[in-house]
């Protein structure tokens, strides 16, 4: 795993549980983390003045979805003229749809539930590649 002390992330998940388990991974690795229990809150996190590294956003909570708040963020970046913040979707939902559906929400990666560990460190690895390099 690339180096990610340091590093900040918001976790956008209604399930307390998940919450947690997710703050701890992270934040055993160095991260800071914001954990927050829905799109709404995500949706302020993001956008704050001083911005997360990234985002682990659950597709499915109350109020405000990780799709909506996803279209919001996006939206006020470019009102504002920032760069996209990247965001992973976290999901029990893994259908070719679901993956489109994030995709075209402007959701970066994909992450299945129940998580596996291993799988989220990949996909949080190479989403910010992705970022540091966009070439590729």
């Amino acid at each position: 795993m690339t180096d990610v002390s340091g590093l900040t992330a918001v976790v956008a998940e209604d399930e307390a549980i998940n919450r947690l388990y997710l703050a701890r991974v992270l934040e055993s690795a160095g991260l800071i983390v914001t954990a927050v229990k829905d799109g709404e809150a995500a949706f302020v996190e993001s956008t704050r003045e001083r911005r997360p590294d990234f985002v682990l956003m659950d597709v499915t909570m109350p109020r405000v979805t990780g799709l909506e708040s996803t279209l919001r963020i996006r939206a006020a970046e470019s009102e504002r003229g920032l760069s996209s913040v990247p965001i992973i979707a976290l999901t029990a939902h893994g259908r070719a749809e679901d993956r489109l559906a994030c995709a075209e929400a402007g959701m970066d990666g994909f992450v299945t539930k129940p998580l596996v560990e291993g799988a989220l460190w990949e996909e949080i690895k190479r989403v910010l590649a992705l970022r540091a390099d966009p070439v590729r």
